[in-house]
């Protein structure tokens, strides 16, 4: 019995060492996986992933009693999300699967929800994420801020890398950069296909400046070529159609690309169609083009516009 306070004393010595040792731990485990920051605080005793898998069946329940996830039920369903989050931060599919449920009712939270999960470590290499944030803010966001949906999209980019899945990325890249560049500049008087080219043309020229010639990717991050984009871009510009009528700054742009960008493809000027050796006439618009490919010295189109030698004089050319 005598001894009993010194026990009590070496319980409560080993219980402060312990509090002071697991908050260490936990400090240092932070450094490498620092979600668990936003684990839930309930007492679990540590089963979490098994929580939040029973968790995601009763929200499938719940939605499954729904007809739409609108206004009336939305709160009570970014609620779930937000507690699903709490038991399992690295859950992919609360992202890619539960914050689309609301992603028309409130688009704010949910680019909350996936901006959250862009910083997650464990997600890094998960490209569909920023892809999701950037569409959400650009389709779905009143107003939208297209300079983040660019940054979104950029992220969605440099994490896919080669993954011919997904290509679409740099399409909406490039359509959230002319949307962000029509937002800032009132001279273009909302004329989106006028941006688009611009776009295009300044990462054409980024490229060139860094040894890059006709692709996506100053980083690396993603090679995608830029001669087919820029070609629908023009016949964009400077073709009519019944909801479009070329500008005069359009016109003035396009003439600028053909003559920087494809100064060595032979494109007519007026339709952006291509036209071939030893033609005065472009064969969709009867527009006039510059000869090109003639014979030095009988004046005949060579073959392919390039051969060494005519074939009809023989002539050898340089």
């Amino acid at each position: 019995m005598k001894r009993l306070p010194v026990y009590i004393v070496v319980m409560i010595v080993a219980f402060i060492a312990a509090s002071f040792l697991s908050a260490k731990l936990n400090k240092e485990q932070l450094k490498f996986a620092p979600e668990k920051a936003t684990l839930s605080g309930t007492p679990i005793a540590g089963f979490h992933k098994f929580a939040s898998d029973v968790q995601w069946m009763r929200l499938v329940n719940y939605l499954g009693s729904l007809q739409t996830v609108d206004e009336s039920n939305v709160n009570d369903v970014s609620a779930k999300l937000q507690e699903l989050i709490g038991l399992d931060p690295n859950l992919e599919k609360i992202y890619k699967d539960g914050a689309l449920l609301i992603s028309i009712a409130d688009p704010k939270k949910t680019i909350e929800f996936l901006d959250t999960a862009c910083k997650n470590e464990y997600l890094k290499n998960n490209w569909q994420i920023p892809f999701y944030a950037g569409y959400v803010m650009m389709h779905n966001a009143k107003p939208a801020n297209y300079d983040e949906a660019v940054r979104f999209f950029e992220m969605a980019m440099k994490r896919a890398g080669s993954d011919s899945g997904a290509s679409y990325v740099v399409s909406s890249y490039f359509r959230a950069k002319a949307k962000a560049m029509v937002q800032k500049n009132p001279a273009l008087k909302g004329d989106e296909r006028v941006a688009l080219l611009q776009v295009l043309f300044d990462e054409w020229e980024a490229n060139q400046k860094s040894g890059m010639e006709g692709t996506y990717g100053r980083e690396g991050s993603f090679s995608q070529n830029l001669n087919d984009r820029l070609i629908k871009a023009l016949k964009d510009v400077k073709v009519a159609s019944d909801d479009y009528k070329p500008t005069a700054a359009g016109k003035a742009l396009a003439d600028k690309v053909i003559s920087r960008v494809f100064d060595k493809a032979h494109i007519c000027s007026n339709c952006t169609s291509t036209y071939g050796a030893g033609e005065k006439y472009c064969s969709v618009c009867g527009h006039t083009v510059p000869l090109w490919g003639l014979c030095k010295t009988c004046k005949k189109p060579l073959k392919g516009g390039n051969a060494l030698y005519c074939s009809d004089c023989g002539a050898k050319q340089k």
